[in-house]
């Protein structure tokens, strides 16, 4: 019995001891380098965003962050390496709106969204997408553009199959009622590349991607998706506007979560920190001159928007009739 006795109390003693050190853990977070898988290639939107929140957040949190580019597969490769990372905060993700439109499309997952991943923030929130062409398109607007694909062939880019950029363009053959040619890329680098050297025609673009292009003269820009005229390009009409009424997109959106049971204490450490990078002087002019709308919102408002945004894109598919090559 006094065996007995001391087992159960040792095991006690045990119990309270992990439990302990998890706590001082949580508190001391972070005490070495966080790693950031980003879904795209180094240069892509996602990346340049990330690299731009962990050069602040650096200097908050007093270590390093490490960006591990890991593109391939529409972002599935790099959410699956932070689906199965160890929950202890060192292993995050900046994802984009593939997180849901990967699910959106009917694929097999080696994760669930809803699931598997404790969200932190939804840092910013796209405002649109500009509609850009090659210099040769023989069409100075929205509506000559729409003619122009009717009554020949036009081809345009994207990322890659099921892509949020694949889906906008797609919406946009179902609203305008063209059949503008899908080419799919790897990254949006090689879709601008490919638009400049003429290989492809048109494509949709966040503005942070195309706008160096747009000031050399190499593409033009005929349109922005958004609700409301792109900031920087206040003479540039909305697609709406420019004579397709039914076609808003309001544009991605840029988060960032963790593996699901990641201490509550550091989803907030994390939170409060992106969020106070977010609202920075130059973090938030950064974002508005590319598109973004800064937010930096609570974990439990960034969980409801992905369930609202996963039933917004299964919606864009349908309507689109998008199916999976």
């Amino acid at each position: 019995m006094r065996l007995m006795h001391l087992s159960r109390w040792s095991g006690l003693t045990v119990t309270l001891f992990f439990a302990s050190g998890g706590g001082a853990v949580a508190e001391a977070y972070p005490d070495r380098p966080i790693r950031l898988v980003v879904q795209s290639v180094p240069g892509g939107t996602s990346d340049q965003i990330a690299r731009m929140i962990t050069s602040e957040l650096e200097t908050k949190l007093g270590r390093n962050l490490i960006v591990d580019n890991r593109a391939g597969a529409s972002g599935i490769i790099a959410t699956e390496i932070v689906a199965r990372a160890q929950p202890d905060g060192y292993t995050l993700l900046h994802t984009t709106a593939a997180f849901v439109t990967n699910s959106a499309l009917g694929r097999k997952l080696p994760y669930d969204v809803q699931r598997d991943f404790s969200p932190i923030s939804n840092v910013a929130l796209g405002t649109g997408y500009l509609l850009v062409v090659n210099p040769s398109v023989q069409a100075n607007s929205v509506q000559e553009l729409v003619a122009l694909a009717k009554s020949g062939t036009l081809s345009y880019g994207s990322p890659g199959v099921g892509n949020i950029l694949h889906l906008v363009s797609e919406l946009f053959n179902a609203s305008a009622g063209t059949r503008i040619l899908h080419v799919p890329y790897k990254s949006s680098g090689l879709v601008m590349n490919g638009l400049v050297s003429g290989e492809i025609k048109i494509a949709f673009s966040t503005p942070v991607v195309s706008l160096p292009q747009l000031k050399t003269g190499k593409l033009r820009a005929l349109a922005f998706t958004g609700s409301a005229r792109l900031p920087g390009m206040p003479d540039l009409p909305t697609v709406a506007e420019a004579g397709v009424p039914d076609f808003v997109v309001n544009g991605g959106w840029q988060g960032w979560v963790a593996p699901v049971r990641v201490s509550p204490k550091i989803i907030e450490t994390l939170h409060r920190n992106l969020r106070d990078v977010t609202h920075g002087v130059r973090m938030r002019t950064y974002l508005i001159e590319s598109g973004y709308q800064p937010l930096g919102n609570d974990p439990r408002e960034f969980k409801v928007f992905i369930a609202s945004e996963l039933d917004r894109y299964k919606k864009i598919v349908q309507s689109a009739n998008i199916k999976l090559e």
